[in-house]
């Protein structure tokens, strides 16, 4: 049994995954926690009846990934998590650094440090892998360049402040016009949270999820490039969690073109217009999709909270033409096995 949760986490990530491992033993695994609100309308009730947290990963310090995090650790419930996976202040120090984080990666990284809880003790970096009660761990970002970034640059512990976007505009175009726009990516120095983002493959017997965090289009590229993944040997994956929550600025035809998967979540509730129209016609609509395969597009809340952010949405038509099926507030999946 593997089943995974997209939480209810407003704009951001919150992931609770629960499994069974070699020895029949029920485990569980929470990727993020999305923002400081999230603790309270979501995660305690979670919290409540769980003995254990397996493992809880954090993929970096955004506030609307770290946010819940940091509720959880003032609450009662922080003496149930077991093991961390985080790219601490700390762990930069050991390699050398003099980093000093935004007030919630220093909170967290507090917290590991005085409660003595089990973390990584080295940095998380594109290829590292690990084997954890009868579950494969393998990690495709961020690269060391990243983070040896973020410690130079916010050592200033400097607010982010670019979620914002201005103002929306729908567009009305073809799926097949919008999908040929020019991909661009937000540079390193523009954006060094998400270009920190931990992104990993999490394998479960023959199923595969490729879980993005925020991570960036080109870091994934060039590690599946790496790997000799190519548009005739694809890298195959049963589910992907697009990165940052659906933006333009994460998902490429390139990306889409060395991966082979016909399940696509969005997990946001259409804020900062995210999922962006742009994501999604790339994905229905790439020089390499094979159109005979359909399509299906998860959304972790309902279609009415999307609408009312003007989110433009796939309409019957383009969903017939396109070989796609949109799936709204479909907050658990399972994997069968």
């Amino acid at each position: 049994m593997f089943e995974f949760k997209i939480l209810h986490a407003g704009s951001g990530d919150s992931i609770f995954i629960t499994y069974v491992d070699n020895k029949n033993k029920k485990r569980n695994i929470l990727i993020d926690g999305g923002s400081g609100q999230i603790y309270k309308k979501v995660l305690r009730n979670i919290f409540e009846d769980l003995d254990q947290l397996d493992l809880l990963i954090v993929t970096h310090i955004d506030l609307d990934h770290i946010g819940g995090i940091n509720k959880l650790l003032e609450s009662n419930h922080k003496c149930k998590i077991k093991n961390i996976f985080f790219n601490s202040a700390s762990l930069l120090r050991q390699n050398n650094s003099n980093l000093i984080s935004i007030d919630d990666g220093i909170k967290l990284t507090e917290y590991i440090e005085q409660n003595n809880i089990k973390i990584y003790n080295d940095l998380i970096t594109m290829d590292k892998t690990f084997e954890i009660d009868g579950l494969s761990i393998k990690f495709l970002s961020p690269t060391m360049e990243a983070l040896e970034y973020l410690e130079r640059d916010w050592k200033k512990k400097e607010e982010k402040n670019n979620l914002i976007s201005s103002t929306m505009i729908m567009d009305e175009r073809r799926l097949s016009e919008i999908g040929k726009d020019d991909f661009k990516e937000k540079k390193l120095v523009n954006d060094v949270a998400n270009w920190s983002s931990l992104a990993f493959e999490m394998r479960y017997k023959d199923k595969v999820l490729l879980l993005l965090g925020d991570a960036k289009d080109s870091v994934i590229v060039f590690y599946l490039r790496g790997k000799k993944y190519t548009v005739s040997n694809k890298y195959k994956v049963d589910f992907v969690k697009l990165s940052h929550h659906g933006s333009k600025y994460n998902t490429s035809n390139e990306f889409l073109s060395l991966i082979e998967t016909n399940h696509f979540i969005f997990s946001t509730n259409g804020t900062y217009n995210h999922p962006n129209i742009e994501t999604i016609a790339r994905i229905l609509s790439h020089p390499h999709r094979k159109i005979s395969d359909k399509i299906y597009l998860y959304f972790n809340y309902p279609k009415e909270e999307y609408v009312s952010k003007g989110i433009r949405l796939l309409t019957n038509d383009e969903e017939t033409e396109y070989n796609c099926k949109s799936i709204y507030d479909e907050a658990i999946l399972t994997l069968k096995e």
